[in-house]
Formats: C-alpha cells, structure tokens, sequence
C-alpha cells in the first residue's frame, strides 16, 4: 500500500506542476508533437563481459508548451556463467514520466534542455540451472534454484537535452538518477534488475542516448506581452 500511495502522490504532483507553471501572456501556437524512438544504449550491453541483450524504446507528447508526457519501455535479457551455477534473468520494464523544458524558445524553435520525474516498475524472471553443490565428502551433485518472478518498483529523477538535427528529427541524450522503492525478497537474491541496474544498491545512476522522429501537430503557447517584454530587455 506504501507504494501505491507513493505513486499516487507522485503522478498528482506531475499534473499540478504544469497548471503552476503556466505564465500569463497573449496565446499564439506552434508545431509540438509526439516522438517516438529508440534508446541505443541497450546495444552497447551486446558488446559487454558477460553480454547484456536488451533494447529500449521512447516516446513523449508535449501536452503544453514545454511539458511533455514520456513513456520509456523495454527488455533485459541477462546470463551469467561462473563455476558453480549460470544465472538467468529476463524482464520487462515500463517507466511512465513528465519532463519540462526550462530553456526559453521561440515559436519556432523545437530544441529542449529538460529536467523530469518519473515512477516505473516491471517485471522479471530470474533462476539459477545448473547450480553445482561442491561436497568432498559425499561428493558433488547438481540442482537449481526458481524460475522465481519478482516486480520491482522505483522512482527517477532525469535532465538531459533534445536537438532537432533535420525536419522532425531528433537526437539527444540525458542522465537518470534511479531510487529503488521495493524489491521482493525472495531467493535467489535477484543480480540485476532490468530497467534499474545492479540490484545491491537502492541507488543507480543510467544514461540515454536516443534517435527519435516526430509527428508534428499544433499546439498552443503562452507569449509574454509586449510590456514585460520591453521591462525585461531594459534590465
């Protein structure tokens, strides 16, 4: 129940934070859209010791001029071989978000340099097969340990930019700061998580570098009046 409440009072906050936010001026509109992508950071996980298989996909919608809602999804799938015994994870993972430029721009500028907050969860399946008992006295013997399937629950905070390389085009990278919330306790104790990292820590650090395409559609910004204009230029 902690964890509902705490999800509950983080997505209230998400949409009060942009009815706060709202600055008074004439209404004039301008291209936003939604744009979807692809993270390439999962990849680089190919090429590690051992490998990383996964790959992760986003997807955010500027519902008013600066804030965008941001949907992060994606699967991990994790083996590692020692002497004794192979561990497997695989999972899935959904982060669900609100990010907000706090760089000015003009109407027809689309660059954002952003701060966000975010919750996810997902859901994974992890065991270890074969898991060799070493016993001098009685000799050797082979087990295993689950299938056993936990979900976990985190929070993030991000910043990070997003720049327009040709028409509706994007490139951009940001960093997350992960909280873990809840991890089930359950054996055998879980090595990764997929989604959040190394799983001994209630703390992670993860990096983001996206390529995404927008579907452009008009949304409607506030611009400041001519007289707070002139008032901040004299300053």
């Amino acid at each position: 129940m902690r964890i509902l409440r705490y999800i509950f009072s983080v997505t209230s906050l998400l949409l009060v934070l942009p009815a706060f936010s709202q600055k008074q001026g004439t209404e004039a509109m301008r291209y936003g859209g939604i744009r979807i992508g692809v993270d390439l950071v999962p990849f680089v996980g190919y090429f590690l010791t051992p490998p990383q298989k996964g790959a992760a996909f986003t997807m955010d919608a500027e519902f008013r001029d600066g804030w965008f809602a941001v949907i992060h999804a994606g699967y991990l799938n994790f083996n590692k071989e020692e002497a004794d015994y192979t561990y497997h994870n695989d999972g899935r993972y959904l982060k669900f978000g609100i990010n907000h430029n706090f760089v000015p721009r003009e109407p027809g500028e689309s660059e954002i340099i952003f701060w966000g907050l975010g919750i996810a969860t997902g859901v994974f399946t992890q065991s270890a097969d074969p898991v060799v008992v070493r016993n001098g006295y009685w000799g050797d013997y082979v087990t295993s340990v689950g299938p056993v399937k936990m979900r976990p629950f985190w929070a993030e905070m991000t910043a990070g930019i997003r720049v327009e390389m040709f028409r509706n085009f994007f490139m951009g990278w940001n960093v997350r700061g992960r909280f873990l919330l809840q991890l089930p306790n359950k054996t055998p104790e879980p090595y990764i998580v997929p989604g959040y990292g190394y799983a001994g820590k209630s703390f992670s650090v993860g990096f983001n570098y996206t390529l995404s395409f927008r579907i452009p559609y008009k949304i409607k910004v506030i611009e400041k009046k001519k007289k707070e204009t002139e008032e901040e230029e004299k300053k």
